[in-house]
């Protein structure tokens, strides 16, 4: 969704999980490379980092978007 906001195109997960990484702090970017992940192999993959890191990191996302675009 970040990317979206921020570029105005839908990118596919596998595009905007390359994308993000870079801005991310250190923690929260193992969620988006295991998303990332299967996609070069054609393959879907299975989540294995953990609901709680997924949990961080959609709720870093949300802030990050409640703060670039406030109600």
């Amino acid at each position: 969704m970040l990317t979206t906001l921020r570029t105005g195109r839908i990118r596919s997960e596998d595009e905007a999980a390359a994308t993000l990484p870079p801005e991310l702090p250190a923690a929260h970017r193992p969620v988006p490379a295991a998303a990332r992940a299967p996609y070069p192999a054609g393959e879907c993959g299975s989540r294995t980092d953990g609901p709680s890191a997924a949990r961080a990191h959609a709720a870093y996302a949300a802030a990050a978007i409640k703060r670039a675009y406030p109600a």
